[in-house]
């Protein structure tokens, strides 16, 4: 009677524990919780701090938050110099909240990076890593709208201050280097822009930081590793991969087939140029399945990852139907998101300062809108997991997997293991 005379949406099964207790769901009354009490700084009105546990009383919002630090390093060099700029203070806060951002996504990185050094990873291990890429890909939505923002400041109010911002430039981020250096791209050796100059534009406090960093595995190497480590072509009576290069062959030869047939009318020219292209087609599957094919594409550049690890990461896009593979596949299209993402971000920027200084030269001495371009292009660590999508076949034309092996790929039921902690005893 009690249940329905508040409306409690939930069943009386649900809500036992309301025969002894105030209900959890705020629907009934609630007992009077202790609390101690305390004076507004700002108000002077009395407030009740509650004790969260015994000897623990609960924080005051601003104190958790730190809102009085943070509120407080909006610091103008205009207003200082006597100047107030109006869209300095815009200028500031937005380059602030991306700090703060990249802050976040470094943590889930670093976490991320945390779990793959620490094998062998669970499935657990692979939904929980798959959720935290995915919050950095929702971070990225949430930066490249921080974009619009600032853009509502017009390149003669950004002239209007940028003297006072001389020589600072968001290539001296350092969390935003950490970002591409745990990745998968390297700090030194880039190719629009000297080892000299990267050196030159931080602080020596900067620089050995950043070595530091430099120093443990970036995600790259460990998604490298892990692919690595999965067993999943490794069989005695079966071997895929040579069953995958017949039906890629079946494959070009049915599209040699289809170009005969096609063009035949257009003359032995058009035919040619089009054999061509399909021989072309064929040496870039026969790269990938030809070990000393695929190392010399490593050695020239072309390509980051072993072979083992691309052919993983291509099994997996393949039968990413297969239970088996859900959590994985959605890992690795997460992770080519991310980079996505941040190629999106730093195409974004460039145009928004090209927009704001045109063909002028970086406030930190950089060559503007070229570097942030040459950036854009080239900073990419997971071009390989990208280029996968050359080796796929149409579903109707993938090998079939016998029976055992394929029973293998799907969810298998766990055998009931004990219970942990207190509920055990």
């Amino acid at each position: 009677f009690w249940l329905k005379s508040v409306n409690c949406p939930r069943t009386p099964s649900r809500h036992a524990i309301c025969k002894a207790m105030a209900c959890p769901m705020g629907y009934g009354p609630q007992p009077e919780r202790p609390g101690k009490k305390s004076l507004d700084g700002k108000t002077g009105k009395e407030v009740i701090l509650e004790e969260r546990s015994k000897g623990a009383p609960a924080v005051y919002y601003n104190d958790y938050l730190g809102t009085e630090s943070l509120l407080a390093i909006q610091n103008p060099r205009s207003t200082a110099a006597g100047n107030d700029i109006h869209d300095e203070m815009l200028f500031i806060i937005t380059h602030q909240a991306y700090e703060l951002w990249f802050k976040q996504i470094l943590h889930e990185l670093q976490s991320i990076v945390g779990i793959f050094g620490s094998p062998p990873v669970s499935d657990q291990d692979i939904y929980k890593v798959t959720t935290r890429m995915q919050r950095v890909v929702k971070i990225q939505a949430v930066m490249m709208h921080q974009l619009e923002v600032l853009e509502t400041m017009t390149p003669l109010d950004f002239l209007e201050f940028r003297d006072y911002l001389t020589p600072a430039s968001g290539f001296q981020s350092t969390q935003w280097r950490q970002i591409e250096i745990l990745m998968g791209i390297p700090l030194e050796n880039r190719p629009y822009v000297s080892n000299s100059f990267v050196q030159s534009v931080f602080t020596e406090k900067d620089r050995g930081m950043l070595k530091e960093f430099s120093q443990g595995l970036s995600l790259f190497q460990h998604v490298e590793m892990w692919l690595e480590r999965l067993k999943l072509t490794e069989h005695e009576d079966f071997n895929f991969w040579k069953a995958y290069e017949t039906a890629v062959e079946d494959m070009l030869k049915k599209d040699e087939a289809t170009i005969r047939s096609t063009l035949e009318g257009l003359g032995d020219e058009a035919v040619d140029a089009e054999l061509k292209q399909l021989d072309s087609t064929r040496t870039t599957f026969q790269s990938l399945l030809d070990a000393n094919m695929h190392k010399e594409f490593v050695d020239r550049g072309v390509r980051r990852f072993s072979q083992k690890a691309m052919l993983n990461a291509l099994f997996i896009m393949l039968y990413r139907d297969e239970p088996l593979f859900h959590v994985p596949h959605m890992f690795l299209q997460l992770i080519m998101d991310a980079e996505k993402g941040f190629t999106a971000w730093r195409h974004g920027h460039a145009m928004m300062a090209h927009r704001m200084i045109g063909a002028k030269i970086g406030s930190g001495g950089t060559a503007g809108i070229q570097y942030l371009q040459r950036a854009a292009a080239n900073n990419k660590a997971f071009v390989d997991l990208v280029n996968l999508s050359t080796f796929m076949l149409p579903r109707n034309s993938l090998p079939e997997i016998p029976g055992a092996i394929w029973q293998q790929m799907q969810f298998q039921a766990a055998p009931q293991t004990p219970p942990m902690g207190p509920a055990a005893e």
